[in-house]
């Protein structure tokens, strides 16, 4: 949902924040690697207690859509403002805010897996296959920003006061994210 937003309200401005390899590269890096460690997560709370969902059901219900929509408009708004920020004013993208926009989308979305990890009641640490694999995802991400690669991806390296600014993005995001998980499965029942 935050990848299309993002890039339609963005476009409405005339900017191309993400361009489609950096998309690719994004839905590569979080649903490559951590969704195939997600297959030998533990099992989570009292899952086999619940009751199974009713046939005339969907298989996205309330909560999960609560979710969908809920991180997504927490993170198209809070890239729209980091792209306003980065762009300073500039009637086009730049390199240095497609970087940002599309490092920090990167780093979100691993965010939004350990949030909903943790409305499931799994434990952070329980899988250390997961945390390999982001770890991994982040280290080649790192790589499409700093090496030779990055031509092939219209980055520029990161300065460590860019960095500064991408934690507080992840650092406001987070709690909204919690937020948003609780109050989504408060509504779902």
């Amino acid at each position: 949902v935050a990848e299309v937003a993002l890039v339609f309200i963005a476009s409405l401005y005339g900017y191309l924040i993400l361009p489609a390899v950096q998309l690719l590269w994004i839905n590569l890096l979080t649903d490559g690697l951590p969704a195939l460690a997600l297959g030998v997560d533990p099992q989570s709370g009292e899952v086999m207690a619940q009751p199974p969902r009713e046939s005339d059901q969907g298989i996205i219900g309330r909560e999960m859509l609560g979710l969908i929509g809920g991180i997504g408009a927490v993170t198209t708004s809070a890239l729209l403002v980091l792209m306003s920020v980065t762009l300073g004013g500039a009637p086009e993208t730049t390199p240095y805010a497609m970087t940002m926009v599309f490092t920090s989308f990167v780093f979100l979305e691993f965010v939004g897996l350990y949030v909903i990890r943790w409305l499931r009641q799994t434990p952070t640490l329980s899988n250390p296959w997961l945390l390999l694999a982001v770890g991994v995802s982040a280290g080649l991400q790192l790589a499409v920003v700093y090496t030779p690669l990055n031509r092939y991806f219209g980055t520029v390296p990161l300065t460590v006061t860019d960095w500064g600014i991408i934690g507080l993005v992840l650092a406001v995001c987070l709690p909204a994210y919690m937020a948003v998980a609780v109050l989504a499965s408060r509504f779902a029942q």
